[in-house]
């Protein structure tokens, strides 16, 4: 995505940000899930304790030399999917429609003014056909 970034090729990005997003996005559901398959290993009632609140807290306090790195890893698998977000919110060479606009206010609500103009396009294009598929009523019908 970086080397995308630097050849000014939209495609390419496009296709980086969605590699870099889904490997940490399975990487992350893959390490929650360790968290909560761990206490199994040292039985059934471990496991299912730690799947209510205060068990758990007490179950991660008491063990948090072992769950320590697999956090670590579900945060750093979130840190590369937050710089796709601002690349794609700053970025003039990711989104275009940033170019001309100042400051961080200003780049997102671009952003969300453009996306409330896709709603309302599509919106209309719900309403117009639906209006099509209309047939109009008779007096024999009613």
């Amino acid at each position: 995505m970086i080397f995308a970034i630097a050849v000014a090729n939209r495609s390419l990005v496009h296709l980086g940000a969605v590699v870099v997003v889904l490997a940490n996005y399975g990487r992350f559901w893959a390490d929650l899930l360790a968290v909560f398959v761990r206490p199994f290993k040292e039985g059934p009632l471990h496991g299912l304790a730690f799947l209510f609140p205060p068990d758990g807290i007490y179950y991660l306090a008491t063990r948090w030399d072992r769950f320590q790195p697999t956090f670590r890893r579900m945060i750093t698998s979130c840190i590369p999917i937050v710089l796709v977000v601002l690349a794609y919110a700053f970025s003039p060479v990711v989104n275009p429609s940033v170019k001309d606009v100042q400051g961080v206010g200003g780049r997102f609500g671009s952003g969300v003014e453009e996306r409330r103009q896709e709603i309302r396009d599509d919106v209309r294009g719900i309403e117009g056909k639906f209006e099509a598929t209309r047939k109009p009523r008779g007096d024999s019908e009613r």
